[in-house]
């Protein structure tokens, strides 16, 4: 740390970190994404954790994460579509946030963003959130929320293209 960091931003640093780091991103994604956190909680403290590190080091660790780092699979259309959908179906609504998470499976106090932003900026960070951590069991689950308010539409095919990126069952 540059200097000395707030306990909530420290948390917020270190989840962000160690869950990039857990779905295997390298340790620079991970510090990006660590950084990330703290400005998405909300925290003015995102430019105080640096990264230091030795050439040696580097090369070690670019080798290990490039063998298990794989490219997104969902592209900025596939975000794009799964964030309207979300908003269009009224589950990025703030009384209906907490309860997706809860259908989803993942931890509503984990997102700072959950309470402080607009629907649409709430649908945006969380799409991209679940994509960079790759959670697609997540995104999943969204798909299957989404299909039973879009079945009949003509969202339905881009949804299931959607699904198919996934590999949703």
């Amino acid at each position: 740390m540059k200097k000395a960091i707030g306990d909530r931003a420290a948390i917020e640093f270190a989840v962000g970190f160690y869950d990039a780091l857990g779905a295997g991103k390298s340790v620079e994604f991970a510090h990006k994404f660590g950084c990330a956190a703290i400005r998405l909680a909300g925290i003015p403290e995102q430019l105080t954790p640096t990264l230091n590190k030795k050439p040696n080091i580097e090369e070690i660790v670019s080798k290990i994460s490039s063998s298990k780092e794989q490219a997104p699979v969902l592209d900025e259309s596939d975000r794009e579509i799964l964030t309207k959908l979300l908003i269009l179906s009224g589950r990025a609504e703030y009384s209906a946030r907490i309860s997706l998470c809860i259908k989803i499976g993942i931890e509503s106090n984990q997102l700072g963003f959950l309470r402080e932003s607009t629907v649409t900026d709430f649908a945006l960070q969380l799409i991209d959130y679940l994509d960079k951590i790759d959670d697609k069991q997540a995104l999943c689950k969204i798909c299957s929320e989404l299909e039973v308010v879009f079945k009949r539409s003509s969202y339905l095919t881009k949804l299931e293209n959607v699904k198919a990126k996934l590999s949703c069952n």
